[in-house]
């Protein structure tokens, strides 16, 4: 048996472009992590040179953001426009839609037509009306905020020194662009994905998933900066500090009819199924990935828990001064 896992290609799997951008439109969750909230609104979307981006989501700023997929190395190295130029143009082109109308008329109502069905006897406009109108509000964005700045995601099993350097760059000189290493791994024919953070600099997410949707940890060491959302106080923290308990209520703010019980620091219940905060909050709010913290209300405190983990972070003087950033 092999003792460590080794580094593959997605070529090497047989595993096409379009096979990971169903990967990623499905679990946006895993490559942003758990502290954002994302709704997907466009896919395979035409620009005015009819080019084509890969996904386009909206999040809890009001900003969209353009996903951009590439398989391996070898397939940025061959493109003739490098991968980072060619997101900033696609980003041009999203500076144009000013209003949720336009979002809606332009790109949404497309992907629900094409993707996912719209509900009752509603058109697909007017679903994909529905769906932004109540992420909006839910998120608390106003009109005037919606679609002020852009941000790009690139995903990618590896990237060349150029496309980091660049990058690097953008993101010192304000372009809100984050590059995600999607690393395929095998050991003895069983096969998960490496999921990490390149830029911004902050620590691996530490994230490892395989093609069959079955979650699973790395037992390496991995090293914090100050910034990584992983310092913050999580659900296994709140259960010991007593802040949460089994048996708890939480339910989705807005929707008092959600409420699903805690099991344990991973898992609520909800309607007799054992699902996971994030999934609980996915189904509530039809939205690809949840910011748990900032929309899960308990029920007995009438609290959300961004502001009850602040508050256990006050109590035992834990300063961190990113949590401004986070919506503390």
């Amino acid at each position: 048996m092999k003792d460590s896992w080794e580094i593959r290609t997605f070529k090497d799997w047989n595993v096409k472009e379009e096979q990971l951008e169903d990967f990623v439109a499905k679990h946006i969750g895993l490559i942003v992590g758990d502290d954002e909230t994302m709704m997907i609104v466009g896919r395979q979307v035409r620009d005015k040179q009819k080019k084509t981006n890969d996904l386009l989501a909206i999040d809890d700023t009001g900003n969209l953001v353009l996903i951009e997929i590439k398989r391996d190395l070898e397939d940025v190295k061959k493109r003739s426009e490098p991968l980072e130029f060619q997101a900033i143009r696609y980003c041009a082109s999203l500076a144009t839609i000013e209003t949720p109308e336009d979002l809606v008329e332009k790109v949404f109502a497309a992907y629900i037509d094409k993707y996912r069905e719209p509900q009752g006897n509603l058109t697909a406009s007017e679903q994909a009306q529905r769906n932004l109108d109540d992420f909006l509000r839910r998120n608390n964005i106003t009109p005037t905020a919606f679609n002020k700045k852009q941000r790009i995601i690139l995903v990618g099993a590896d990237y060349d020194e150029t496309t980091k350097s660049a990058c690097c760059w953008l993101n010192e000189n304000g372009v809100d662009i984050k590059l995600i290493k999607l690393e395929p791994w095998e050991n003895d024919g069983e096969r998960i994905l490496n999921i990490e953070t390149v830029l911004p600099l902050l620590s691996p997410q530490d994230h490892y998933v395989d093609l069959l949707e079955k979650g699973r940890k790395s037992t390496h060491p991995v090293k914090h900066t100050d910034r990584d959302p992983k310092l913050y106080p999580r659900m296994d923290k709140l259960f010991e500090w007593g802040a949460i308990q089994k048996g708890d209520e939480i339910y989705i703010s807005g929707s008092p009819s959600s409420a699903a019980k805690i099991i344990d620091d991973k898992h609520v219940d909800y309607q007799g199924r054992k699902m996971t905060y994030n999934e609980w909050g996915c189904e509530i709010t039809g939205w690809q990935t949840i910011a748990i913290y900032r929309h899960a209300v308990l029920k007995r405190t009438n609290e959300l828990l961004n502001e009850i983990r602040a508050k256990e972070m006050d109590k035992r003087g834990i300063k961190a001064p990113w949590m401004k950033k986070y919506g503390f």
